[in-house]
């Protein structure tokens, strides 16, 4: 189903003969109408050209595969670059899952309080604070869905997906068109993504944060304004995201959400990069580039 945020604005009828119809100034772009294309800049709706042709150097200068979406609230402007390209999703995952646990919450499935056991089995290395405590230490839903996305926790993903299990996650991403972004029965981190995908999702995490429903406080309370953001930690601004990282063979380093500036945004940039000194500089570059973009009027 195709949806936009705003209505798009209505075509005033000419009252007489002699009047022209005035048509509406900006195209509102939807969401799902995003194109999937390979290594181009591809722009819609009221986009600064010569913005673009900056970004579109960065881009394309970069010795490494990157991708980007960016989709500005109001529907007035969009931009694709790469978006055919497929990556592992690392922890950007976290988001999606996380957002089902916090509709099932407002849906009366599970309790928020519910109290899960840490057990050896969820242990996982890597990002998070619960695989330092004992085995046996317990904590509530909505702990694990702060700790999976405030500071990445890894054992609170695994705790998270084996309550849920993935049926329902899925059948959500089909529904939202994100076809990319499948969690497989085999393996809860072998999830791949593509940028125009975490756009669909992230809009739907911004129409969630609309209801103000008590999962949605819990959702947006988790992944505002938190560390280990490798796309928006060079804007000085609030924002709502998730990132995610993956070392060798698989690398990339993934950052997608919402940049709140009053004319707020959706973005994601992903990369096959191992996260370095020259990756995050390209990667800031673009974040500041697309800022850029959807921040002129």
């Amino acid at each position: 189903m195709k949806r936009r945020l705003h209505d798009q604005t209505k075509i005033h009828q000419k009252i007489d003969e002699n009047q022209d119809v005035v048509q509406p100034e900006i195209d509102f772009v939807f969401v799902d109408e995003l194109e999937y294309v390979n290594k181009e800049l591809k722009i819609y709706g009221n986009v600064d050209k010569e913005l673009a042709a900056e970004l579109e150097k960065i881009l394309k200068d970069y010795n490494k595969n990157i991708s980007v979406a960016a989709y500005s609230l109001d529907g007035e402007k969009a931009l694709v670059y790469n978006s055919n390209q497929t990556y592992f999703s690392a922890c950007t995952i976290k988001m999606p899952i996380m957002l089902y646990c916090c509709k099932q919450i407002d849906e009366g499935k599970i309790d928020k309080d519910t109290i899960l056991t840490y057990e050896e089995r969820h242990y996982h290395g890597g990002s998070g604070s619960i695989r330092y405590n004992a085995f046996g230490s317990k904590y509530s839903i909505e702990t694990l869905i702060t700790l999976g996305l405030s500071i990445s926790d890894n054992v609170a993903y695994e705790m998270i997906v084996e309550y849920l299990g993935h049926d329902g996650f899925n059948a959500m991403m089909e529904e939202l068109g994100c076809t990319s972004t499948i969690v497989p029965n085999w393996s809860i981190w072998a999830s791949k993504a593509q940028v125009n995908d975490f756009i669909k999702i992230w809009r739907e995490v911004y129409e969630y944060f609309e209801t103000g429903s008590v999962g949605a406080e819990i959702l947006k309370n988790a992944c505002t304004n938190t560390k280990f953001a490798y796309g928006v930690n060079a804007l000085d601004v609030d924002y709502s995201h998730k990132s995610g990282d993956n070392f060798p063979p698989n690398e990339v380093h993934n950052d997608a959400g919402i940049i709140w500036t009053g004319n707020d945004y959706l973005f994601a940039i992903f990369t096959n990069s191992e996260g370095n000194s020259y990756d995050n500089k390209v990667i800031g570059n673009t974040a500041k580039k697309i800022y850029e973009i959807m921040n002129v009027r």
